[in-house]
């Protein structure tokens, strides 16, 4: 079933030639039957740590120096996802990968009895990440006036929607998937692309370039 899903839905997704405001609805009918779908699946806390032991998902190269680095000089990373947030609170878990000065915003599981019995919140999907609630806390007023958003899609530009009194966003994008018909929208709407990269070396390297000179 959710293969069936995929292949209705991920298409629509991943058209640069569908406008966001059409792909929006889309995407919240397909989280949507995903969840339902989950929720027949007697998911337990103790599976979702067996499943992600199991798998092979790596989280990009370098990101341990990266995570790390922000740490060290206490750069808040807030990561919005439009996955499974327990999945991927696991992930950074078990790859010892989890600082302070992180927060996650994302799908999150409602347990009870450690079984999962629904989710907590509105649907955060690829189209809607700018309209969740960590846009209207008090999350980004913290006197941090530079950001750097780094997104994997057009409907990542405005993570950083929030932060009303930011001077200077820049915008990072990983393009992953149709290349020849994505490049050009993406250079027009990113300061920066990254085509097919699998590293955070450019992360990394502006860490340095930034830190060199402090104590």
């Amino acid at each position: 079933m959710a293969a069936k899903l995929r292949d209705i839905y991920a298409p629509i997704e991943f058209d640069p030639h569908i406008e966001t405001e059409k792909k929006a609805p889309k995407m919240e009918e397909w989280w949507t039957q995903v969840h339902e779908l989950l929720g027949t699946l007697n998911i337990s806390k103790s599976l979702i740590n067996k499943m992600v032991a199991q798998s092979s998902v790596r989280l990009r190269i370098g990101c341990d120096e990266l995570f790390k680095s922000l740490d060290k000089w206490n750069v808040p990373v807030l990561i919005i996802s439009a996955g499974l947030g327990d999945i991927l609170s696991e992930i950074l878990t078990q790859q010892s990968a989890v600082y302070s000065n992180m927060k996650i915003v994302s799908n999150f599981m409602k347990f009870k009895e450690d079984k999962m019995v629904g989710f907590y919140d509105e649907i955060i999907h690829t189209f809607n990440k700018n309209k969740c609630a960590i846009h209207k806390s008090g999350y980004f007023n913290n006197q941090r006036s530079n950001i750097i958003l780094l997104g994997d899609s057009v409907g990542d530009l405005h993570l950083a929607d929030g932060a009303k009194d930011s001077s200077t966003i820049l915008k990072i994008g990983y393009l992953n998937e149709r290349v020849d018909e994505s490049l050009e929208i993406y250079k027009n709407a990113f300061d920066i692309v990254l085509v097919k990269t699998e590293n955070v070396d450019l992360m990394n390297a502006l860490m340095k370039r930034m830190t060199d000179n402090k104590v």
